[in-house]
């Protein structure tokens, strides 16, 4: 059965939150849970392997106040001496260790065999040798200690922290710290992740309690974020907006569309569903379902209609899903789904599927749609199963049909939000950073390489040097804390998270810009990669690069943000009123 991409609320984490008779019930921790220190990661302290080579800094004496009186000359402008800088090697003969220093530690470490390296700056030297020689000369055996901290491998080396009697009155400094780091096997480096209380800061349009509030985002709040409220909303624009939701498990209710939008003052939208070759009745109401209709109709302008093709989860033939969609009455402008599978998972399963499934998507392209799917909710080992457990492989692992170079693959991140509702940061979505009552929790925003596919022609070298495909493309916010609403009936409120509410968000909104190219007699986007990733060079402020936070939640080593592209957050989150105003001209009644 395929997944769906929502982080659900687990009661134990916050509590049950309940809309009965117009109270929200929420029960807010106040426990803190600190952070793990780099020590408590790093295994204990055991006497190093006698032949273990380490290295020793040793600072010596020298001119220090020689050197700096004549900084403050070459670097005054008023002086004669304005920028006549010494040569490298001028500065070490004048103002380095003095031959006296420097020959007694060599004199004293070569009796141990160990060999002493003079630094080019002349201020320090570097005592190097095996970790049974080393001991010996500092009287006490060195120790090592190892882990895996924040995604990288560390081996510390110590020795005691004297030096011998005789070299104490020679040198002014010792660090009797060796320390080894790489990359934990299979990935980069992940940043650290400070802990988050998950709290709106915000001011949001709702009918829920002030409880309620302070742990969940309005759709007015992620409208002002995201530049969607920029966006046209004409009935112009809701008239010729083409919309598709994909439900391959969950069905949803026109009662908890009505609800949702009563709470959060948005406007209805009109939902038609249609059925996927093989299933003959309506899909049972869940909780994906619900959710990807409600975040799209609060993005849609009032009166946008929406078509809703529903598949049984149970089956396996996704192709028929995505070929319903192509042949619409009216062609789609984007196509959101929330459900998908880890690629190794998929494996196991018929090629033959996922072979057709590509050929639609290529047609769907050669059409004018845009594709989106969800990142997944595991972070980068995507094969764990989505119900907070952590059970399952947590191999690295990326999600599919994100995966695919015709879709654009949908990641997770934390807002923050001011009191008039602009961002004010934006973090990698990792829940194990959670403080209580949002967490700590298993949970992430997908996010890696791809196995099947190779590196799309517009993802150049220059963004990633893997020879594959990776994702995400773009990233939104997904994290439980604040949580996203969800209504599963009139009077049923529930919070929940995921790449299942950035997914339907991002394409809704793109959405809106393919709608009001149509009101212009212009074609439509479709795939929208080559444009987002060309988009990110010339035009920065398009997106906001998330450059903090992991999503390296079960410690596979992968994936950290960085400045630019990253396999945590893609190329950022979007700022879609930008994107209207950059997007690249096409030809009236054309392709072009």
């Amino acid at each position: 059965m395929r997944t769906s991409r929502i982080s659900r609320l687990i009661p134990s984490a916050i509590g049950v939150l309940a809309l009965m008779a117009g109270v929200l019930a929420a029960t807010p921790g106040t426990a803190a849970t600190p952070a793990p220190t780099e020590g408590q990661l790093l295994a204990a302290a055991k006497t190093a392997p006698k032949k273990a080579i380490v290295s020793f800094t040793v600072g010596l004496k020298r001119s220090d106040s020689a050197a700096q009186n004549l900084l403050a000359e070459v670097s005054d402008p008023t002086s004669s001496a304005y920028r006549q800088f010494p040569s490298r090697s001028e500065v070490k003969s004048h103002f380095g260790a003095t031959a006296r220093s420097l020959g007694a530690l060599r004199a004293s470490a070569g009796e141990y065999g160990l060999t002493v390296s003079l630094d080019a700056t002349g201020v320090f030297a570097t005592v190097t040798g095996r970790a049974g020689a080393m001991g010996k000369w500092l009287g006490k055996p060195i120790t090592v200690r190892e882990g895996t901290v924040d995604g990288m491998y560390l081996v510390e080396y110590r020795g005691p922290a004297k030096l011998p009697k005789s070299l104490r009155s020679q040198v002014r400094e010792f660090i009797p710290m060796d320390m080894i780091s790489a990359a934990a096997p299979n990935g980069a480096e992940a940043s650290a992740l400070p802990p988050y209380e998950g709290i709106n800061e915000g001011t949001p349009t709702s009918c829920l309690t002030p409880e309620g509030d302070e742990y969940v985002y309005a759709y007015n709040q992620l409208r002002s974020a995201y530049g969607i409220a920029d966006l046209p909303d004409t009935r112009k624009v809701a008239r010729a907006t083409r919309a598709v939701v994909m439900a391959q498990g969950d069905g949803f209710s026109r009662g908890a569309l009505q609800a949702s939008a009563d709470c959060f003052d948005v406007p209805l939208a009109s939902f038609t569903r249609k059925r996927a070759p093989g299933l003959e009745s309506k899909l049972p109401v869940g909780d994906e379902g619900q959710l990807d209709v409600q975040v799209m109709q609060a993005v849609l302008p009032a009166g946008s209609s929406v078509n809703v093709i529903e598949q049984s989860g149970f089956d396996g033939r996704d192709y028929l899903a995505w070929a319903t969609a192509f042949r619409l009455k009216k062609q789609p402008d984007v196509i959101s789904t929330s459900y998908g599978d880890c690629e190794p998972q998929s494996d196991q399963e018929s090629g033959f599927s996922r072979s057709l499934s590509e050929a639609v998507f290529t047609r769907l392209g050669l059409i004018g749609t845009s594709v989106f799917s969800a990142a997944g909710d595991q972070g980068s080992s995507d094969c764990v199963e989505n119900n907070g457990t952590g059970k399952g492989p947590k191999k690295l692992a990326v999600d599919y049909p994100g995966t695919s170079p015709y879709v654009t693959s949908v990641g997770g991140t934390r807002l923050i939000v001011d009191e008039s509702n602009e961002r004010v940061g934006e973090w990698v979505w990792n829940s194990t950073a959670a403080l209580p009552p949002v967490g700590p929790a298993l949970g992430g925003g997908g996010g890696g390489t791809s196995r099947w596919f190779q590196r799309p022609w517009w993802q150049a070298r220059s963004v990633t040097r893997s020879s594959m495909r990776t994702v995400p493309d773009v990233s939104a916010h997904a994290a439980p804390g604040p949580y996203w609403p969800l209504f599963m009936g009139r009077d049923d409120f529930a919070t929940v998270g995921g790449t299942s509410a950035a997914t339907p968000m991002t394409a809704a909104s793109v959405g809106i810009i393919a709608a009001v190219q149509r009101t212009q007699g212009r074609p439509p986007l479709g795939p929208i990669q080559p444009w987002l990733y060309r988009m990110q060079k010339k035009h920065p402020k398009a997106f906001y690069d998330v450059v903090d936070g992991n999503n390296d939640v079960y410690d596979r080593g992968c994936c950290s943000a960085k400045v630019g592209y990253d396999k945590a957050s893609g190329l950022g989150s979007p700022n879609f009123d930008v994107w209207l105003r950059k997007l690249p001209a096409a030809s009236v009644n054309g392709r072009g």
